[in-house]
């Protein structure tokens, strides 16, 4: 979630770079941590001598309880370490009656005043467990919901306080597992993983392949979230978790990551049982290991400039410290060097670097626009081997990946920040001339035509809906940028969730009936701005709360959580409670996600926290295709449910996108 004061370091940041200036807590405070509550010991006993730890404890009443639940919390707990730019290596539990009260470190990444660089280190494999009380030690072990970050893979934490800029402290955590735990009477686990060159460098260098074991093939992060996956089968049992009932969830850069994990990663199918992807951009896809390491060349040459010694012919991978590698991966890979005396060329040069990553979020990691998402899973052959977009991938030339229950869901104008941070970006350089004549067919080199002349009608004139600027201009960017907002919004989101979707259900169909999907979309209006940019840091218009009714990527997250009360007094700097409305629809989105985590297979239906003029769902309707329904979330007076061919018709799926690269070339 995003908002004042972080900033953006890119228009493609999936999910957390301003992420209501979510961050982890200081050095400092962990020194400091608190004291265990009473009755928090458990011990592991998977572990050699039977380790103990302990962590702090918070009463939780869910909607219609009589009653507050107890709920143990577990904080940094380390699962793994890494040596850099290398696979994790399992940390066995040890010691005794050991503090799990504050969160570890979070893994380096662009510093923001509630991720200070002294609140990271690249020992920062840890995880946090939520469990009910109850649940320790009882005979009956509970499901577990296993979720992780987004970020663009550059940023985030599974710890992420938000930052309260009146008081100048962290405050509460977005992904406080606690109230889940409580009403879904359930464990849940949030984890940190390797995010930036540092979790997906792919590089085959000469000078530095014998000092790293290289040519590197990248997707640290992917082995680390393995990693933290494989703690879960060992060590969840004493934390009265069930092994064999795992779901894992994420959102934005996170539901890419549980969408390879589904689809695309061979080591992970016996780990968990069903999955979970919100606003997963899915119709962006992944690089080769070659495009990966062009990317990596490319980095060691701005690595260069901060450490020195490449002239020489030395290696410098591992000299290089956390803050120059961060450094280095934030800047334009695709630089403007030997430019400088010619302000034309300078100047499309500049254009030219500030609109890649905006056409990252549309590409298919084409060569020309390889540098999107710089730091991202590589489709390496091996940890994995394809495109999500494509379903269940084969692993073998007689066996693919296991089908298994999921629910995927996007946000009603997941676009709509995008767009407005490349207006802020580029202004009027995002014009009809640079849109038409260029953009489009950067991303679509061979589809541009079928794009811009792609037309409907309405009152018997025909429409260009991705022909700029075919959509009204709102107040805060022109309309070539409310053009491209719909373009990443049907491409990217809807009609690659949707696609993505059809072909998966279809194969978990003929597979089992056991094997369900559920889709949904999340049509809230919001009550906080999560997103922010410039120096210094203002609010993005597109998602202010009140103004335009704009549902931004990322907003569900803490109604989902229901940590949305936090992220109100924080935003609003008051002490009033979120409206009623609000809460309820975050209490019963809550019992939702909790339902599927207890029986991906049949999910029971729920309650509705009552909410005045509001038809919020009592159940998931399984996905089978186009005919199907998904849920509708919003206490708007919008109905519980709506067609996937309302979707589909509105998105121009099937009449466009599902035709061109990269959704109609799966």
């Amino acid at each position: 979630m995003r908002r004042p004061p972080c900033a953006r370091r890119a228009l493609l940041a999936l999910a957390a770079s301003a992420l209501l200036c979510l961050g982890a807590p200081n050095m400092a405070a962990a020194a400091t941590a608190p004291a265990c509550a009473s009755g928090t010991t458990v011990t592991i006993a998977g572990a050699p001598a039977a380790p103990t730890l302990c962590g702090l404890q918070t009463p939780v009443t869910p909607a219609g309880a009589s009653a507050p639940v107890p709920v143990n919390a577990y904080l940094g707990i380390q699962y793994a370490t890494a040596a850099r730019f290398q696979p994790p290596a399992a940390t066995v539990p040890a010691g005794s009656n050991v503090a799990q009260t504050a969160a570890g470190p979070f893994c380096p990444q662009a510093a923001r005043p509630n991720l200070p660089t002294s609140a990271q280190s690249e020992n920062c494999l840890y995880l946090n467990v939520f469990t009910p009380q109850s649940a320790i030690s009882a005979p009956a072990q509970r499901p577990v919901l296993f979720f992780i970050h987004g970020g663009a893979f550059v940023e985030g934490s599974g710890y992420l306080p938000l930052y309260d800029s009146a008081k100048g402290a962290t405050v509460g955590n977005l992904y406080d597992g606690s109230y889940l735990a409580a009403a879904g009477d359930m464990v849940v686990v949030t984890i940190n993983y390797r995010l930036g060159a540092l979790g997906f460098l792919a590089l085959d260098n000469a000078v530095e392949n014998p000092t790293v074991g290289g040519p590197l093939r990248g997707n640290f992060g992917i082995l680390d979230q393995q990693a933290a996956l494989d703690w879960v089968q060992k060590y969840i049992g004493a934390f009265g978790g069930d092994a064999t009932r795992v779901t894992v969830a994420g959102e934005s850069a996170g539901a890419m990551s549980a969408g390879l994990h589904l689809f695309s990663a061979p080591d992970s199918a016996t780990r968990f049982q069903a999955a979970i992807m919100e606003s997963n951009p899915v119709g962006s896809v992944y690089r080769t290991p070659a495009q990966a390491q062009g990317i990596g060349s490319l980095f060691r040459d701005a690595l260069c400039t901060q450490v020195g010694g490449c002239l020489a012919g030395k290696p410098i991978l591992l000299k290089a410290t956390p803050a120059q590698i961060v450094a280095a991966q934030a800047g334009q890979l695709f630089g403007t060097r030997g430019k400088a005396g010619n302000p034309k060329a300078l100047a499309a040069a500049e254009r030219e670097a500030a609109t890649r990553p905006l056409v990252g979020l549309l590409a298919q990691a084409s060569p020309q626009v390889n540098d999107g998402l710089p730091w991202s899973p590589t489709v390496d052959g091996k940890v994995i081997v394809g495109q999500p977009l494509a379903g269940y991938n084969a692993v073998s030339a007689t066996a693919s990946m296991p089908p298994k229950p999921f629910v995927f869901g996007v946000n009603r104008d997941e676009g709509a920040v995008f767009a407005n941070l490349a207006f802020l970006k580029l202004g009027l350089v995002l014009d009809p001339l640079f849109f038409n004549g260029k953009l489009v067919s950067m991303v679509w080199p061979d589809d541009a035509k079928t794009i811009l002349g792609y037309s409907t009608t309405a009152q018997g004139q025909p429409v260009f809906p991705y022909r700029a600027p075919t959509r009204p201009a709102p107040s805060y960017m022109n309309g070539t940028a409310a053009t491209l907002s719909g373009v990443i919004n049907d491409f990217a989101f809807r009609c690659g969730n949707l696609a993505m979707a059809n072909r998966a259900a279809a194969r978990n169909a003929q597979a089992s009936p056991a094997l369900p999907a559920f889709g949904y979309l999340f049509a809230q209006p919001p009550l906080i701005d999560l997103y922010s940019a410039g120096k210094p840091p203002t609010e993005v218009a597109a998602c202010a709360p009140g103004k335009n009714g704009n549902v931004c990527h990322g907003n569900e997250l803490p109604y989902v959580f229901n940590t949305l009360g936090t992220a109100y007094a924080v935003y609003t700097r008051g002490s009033q409670p979120p409206p009623p409305a609000d809460q309820a629809l975050a209490q019963t989105m809550a019992a939702a996600w909790a339902s599927f985590v207890n029986s991906p297979a049949s999910p029971a239906p729920w309650t509705p926290v009552a909410a005045s003029g509001a038809q919020l769902p009592t159940a998931w309707t399984p996905y089978a295709g186009l005919s199907s329904s998904l849920s509708q979330w919003s206490t708007a007076g919008s109905p519980s449910s709506l067609p996937a061919s309302s979707i589909d018709s509105a998105a121009h799926c099937t009449a466009l996108w599902n035709t061109v690269a990269p959704i109609g070339g799966q």
